[in-house]
């Protein structure tokens, strides 16, 4: 309906974390001009710090190449619940327990609440881990990690990470 489109030209913009207004104008001929926007997430130099959250099930190492990590377990009775002040983000790794008989890909979901609101429901796929083991719990081996990200608005606000799913053998997340 336009006509033929000219060249296409890439260019990127870094934005800071936090509200941003950007606006885009045209100050050569009235033509119409098409335009894609792509928004991805740039976490490359973020320093992470590890953080221990204010109710959990039980603490799990997980030995993964010899570094040892702390997982946290939760049930959908007793989810994790996480305070932490904003603006910031929080990164959250979740992992399956499996046991010997469990073979393929489990499937469950995540919901995430802020101040008591539900934000967002993950739907995560795991499978047994060949590089991890849980250091004491040798009858069940960690699922391999998944990640997601909560973006953490100004102020003071509480989180919790509520499975959707009973699972026998164990959710952990750190």
């Amino acid at each position: 309906v336009l006509g033929i489109p000219g060249n296409s030209r890439k260019f990127e913009i870094d934005i800071p974390i936090g509200n941003n207004r950007i606006s885009f104008n045209v100050y050569e001929n009235n033509k119409p001009i098409a335009v894609r926007y792509v928004f991805t997430q740039k976490l490359d130099n973020i320093n992470w710090i590890e953080y221990a959250p204010r109710q959990f099930g039980s603490v799990q190492d997980v030995v993964t190449n010899e570094a040892v990590s702390s997982y946290y377990s939760y049930t959908k009775q007793d989810p994790l619940k996480v305070e932490v002040i904003g603006p910031t983000l929080i990164r959250v790794y979740t992992r399956i327990g499996f046991d010997y008989q469990m073979r393929g890909t489990v499937n469950y979901r995540l919901q995430v609440k802020e101040d008591g609101n539900l934000i967002n429901t993950y739907q995560l796929t795991n499978k047994a881990s060949e590089v991890s083991l849980f250091r004491l719990q040798k009858d069940l081996t960690p699922g391999k990690a998944n990640k997601f990200i909560i973006f953490v608005p100004e102020g003071k606000h509480s989180y919790q990470i509520v499975p959707m799913e009973t699972d026998k053998y164990g959710i952990y997340s750190r």
